[in-house]
């Protein structure tokens, strides 16, 4: 291992450090909210003591709140779609990850970071008391003087992603009634879907769930 190039590495993985832990240690914060859904099985199901109209009505400025873009609403049927493009994906799909495919990225920099520079402290120390007049080896002077060879730059892919949710809204019972959500999302490369699949998330179902309840007691 080159001790003095990991030596060198010190100020940047230390600064890094700093900066991904001032930010809130990595991808983590934009999921607190919904840490109160954690214990909840999954639901995709809800039911609301109120008429099919008053409900409809909240369903649609629940996603427009969420930013959906409204695309169906029916009140006699009781469907409604939202569609949401995005550059990143939700935040309810991260934290679905975040449960089901252990360390977030986030954990594991911090954990690359740390050993880096755990190394070049060790670096440090051990080449504390080198001559810096020949710390640089006849391989890296050849390096340094071959002519640079020219790759041409790869064709940049712009990735997206695409939700939409649908609800179906029925009576349930005299004076209730019922919501029933199903999503899907698809992820896009410079405009064209290279995949797409039903999403099944209890976090992005009970948000949306909960803004319903919350445009409810809005109109009350």
């Amino acid at each position: 291992m080159n001790l003095s190039f990991v030596r060198n590495l010190i100020p940047f993985v230390f600064a890094s450090f700093v900066v991904y832990v001032v930010s809130g240690c990595g991808t983590t914060q934009p999921t607190r909210h919904l840490d109160k859904y954690d214990s909840r099985p999954f639901a995709d199901i809800a039911t609301y003591i109120f008429s099919m109209d008053d409900v409809h009505k909240a369903a649609v400025l629940a996603l427009q709140q969420k930013g959906y873009i409204v695309t169906v609403s029916d009140p006699v049927t009781g469907l409604v779609n939202g569609e949401l493009e995005s550059p990143d994906i939700l935040a309810e799909e991260q934290k679905f990850e975040e449960q089901h495919e252990g360390p977030s990225a986030g954990t594991i920099l911090l954990g690359i970071l740390g050993i880096i520079f755990l190394f070049g402290i060790i670096a440090w120390l051990v080449s504390s008391t080198d001559d810096p007049s020949d710390s640089t080896s006849e391989h890296e002077k050849r390096e340094r003087h071959r002519e640079p060879y020219y790759s041409p730059p790869d064709k940049e892919k712009t990735a997206s992603y695409r939700y939409v949710v649908s609800l179906t809204l029925s009576p349930y019972g005299m004076d209730s009634t019922e919501v029933v959500i199903s999503a899907m999302r698809s992820k896009l490369e410079n405009g064209g879907v290279v995949s797409s699949g039903r999403m099944e998330n209890k976090y992005l179902n009970y948000s949306i769930f909960e803004g319903i309840q919350a445009r409810i007691e809005t109109k009350k």
